[in-house]
């Protein structure tokens, strides 16, 4: 891991004309900064990178410990692995250079009470000393004299026979004990490079990017296939938004209050979902007078106010209570309940009741019918409502029997959702609407701009 600064002096803070008066200041005091660590982000990304070694001098603590655990980190989870690692699932050396110092420091001390305190300074990598995670190797350059060894050759010797005996050490190097021997020998380098090239040799990391850009066409064939035009697709697309829908309003019912003032989540869920489906007389144009004489087109008449009343509900201002995101999505989500909706009946109530008004005041009252039976056009309350004429007292579904229920339920706090009078009365009639909607068949969905790019990308191998 190249360029991790050693020393950290204090950022200055520098002005633009500074800056482009001295490029000795622009390339070492700010495109230098930080700029490994793009490399490695970058580069581990783009999945370019086989194996990592962390080059640490023994004795020394680890320069900016935080920057090397992070692009290690990056490194691996591009690759789709874990982190912190497990095992040693992709090649990465820590390699302590200059470990000639240790047997120099066991000829002159021994090894009494171990060579534990020899790797403390490691212990602010955390993971990346692991050496179930970290294959870990040894150099020493013995031309530098940092590097040289003193003592006799027997009492080298010795000192190295006794460092290998060591439990410290076992435990650090594990298999890698012939990259001390060599780095005793002859300086460890050779030993180094065979490591690396038998890990380049052996790398996985083609089999990795295979694997990820097989991922990458199964996806990208997927998403084509899923927006590629079919008889089903409006349907499909259409089923997709309100199942996302149901599973949203399911997610609300879970939801704690927020505040002991606050109501359940039955409650809440309820009194917001009433005032987004309702439609309002007031947002309804008059009546027209004489509509039947006329020749009035009912039909255009009655969808213009769905239509009406669909564009003012995208400013509803608790759409995220309940479980809609944003305008556009409310928009689209009631024209599937208006395309579903029995126009018809609408347009047969319309023409026996309002089509024979005669006065402008009949025909601005006459909206609160209207708004009811477009109500229930849109909820389809003929099928999804308890039935208009229930016995008084006799039988389960009676009304005193209904009402004691759900007065129990209330009178004792039940925390189930399910058992709230709002979940029986609103929103598992409403949730049972969007259910019944898929069953029917959504419009056509007209020819697009790309359907024929698409289609001949979906039939690539």
């Amino acid at each position: 891991f190249p360029g991790v600064a050693r020393s950290f002096g204090k950022a200055e803070k520098r002005k633009n004309e500074d800056v482009a008066a001295s490029p000795i200041i622009a390339l070492t005091e700010v495109l230098k900064r930080g700029k490994t660590a793009s490399i490695v982000v970058t580069s581990a990304r783009n999945l370019d990178i086989d194996g990592f070694s962390l080059l640490m001098r023994l004795g020394d603590f680890p320069s900016n410990p935080q920057q090397l655990v992070s692009g290690i980190r990056s490194w691996l989870k591009a690759f789709g692995q874990s982190w912190p690692p497990h095992g040693r699932t992709m090649p990465l050396n820590l390699v302590m250079t200059f470990s000639g110092s240790l047997v120099g420091q066991v000829i002159t001390s021994g090894t009494h009470g171990g060579l534990e305190g020899c790797f403390d300074q490691l212990k602010d990598l955390g993971c990346l000393a692991d050496p179930k995670t970290v294959n870990t190797l040894a150099t020493n350059y013995p031309q530098f004299q940092d590097g040289h060894i003193s003592g006799t050759p027997a009492e080298q010797q010795k000192a190295l026979d006794d460092i290998i005996k060591d439990e410290a050490f076992r435990a650090r190097f594990g298999d890698s004990e012939e990259s001390f021997r060599e780095m005793y020998a002859n300086g460890g380098t050779d030993h180094v490079f065979r490591c690396l090239a038998n890990q380049a040799a052996a790398s996985r990391r083609a089999a990795i990017v295979a694997e990820r850009l097989a991922e990458a066409a199964t996806h990208l064939h997927q998403l084509i296939l899923q927006h590629t035009p079919s008889e089903s697709a409006a349907t499909n697309e259409r089923n997709r938004a309100l199942d996302a829908w149901s599973e949203a309003i399911a997610t609300k019912l879970t939801e704690p209050p927020t505040s002991e003032a606050d109501v359940d989540s039955a409650t809440r869920l309820s009194r917001y979902l009433r005032a987004f489906i309702n439609i309002d007389p007031d947002e309804l144009d008059d009546v027209p007078q004489n509509a039947v004489r006329l020749r009035l087109n009912v039909r255009n008449f009655i969808e213009k106010q769905f239509r009406a009343w669909q564009a003012k509900r995208s400013d509803f201002l608790h759409l995220q209570m309940i479980g809609l995101s944003e305008g556009t999505q409310a928009t689209r989500i009631l024209s599937y309940l208006i395309e579903a909706s029995d126009a018809a009946s609408v347009e047969t109530f319309f023409r026996e009741n309002l089509g024979h008004l005669t006065s402008r005041l009949d025909g601005k009252h006459a909206r609160r019918f209207l708004a009811v039976q477009m109500n229930n056009a849109l909820l389809n309350r003929v099928r999804f409502s308890p039935a208009p004429h229930r016995a008084i007292a006799d039988g389960e579904e009676s009304v005193r029997t209904v009402l004691e229920a759900l007065a129990t339920a209330e009178e004792g706090h039940n925390p189930e959702p399910e058992q709230s009078p709002h979940y029986h009365t609103t929103i598992y009639p409403f949730l049972q609407r969007l259910t019944e909607i898929k069953t029917f068949t959504a419009g056509t969905r007209l020819a697009q701009t790309g359907d024929t790019e698409l289609l001949a990308i979906a039939k690539l191998p």
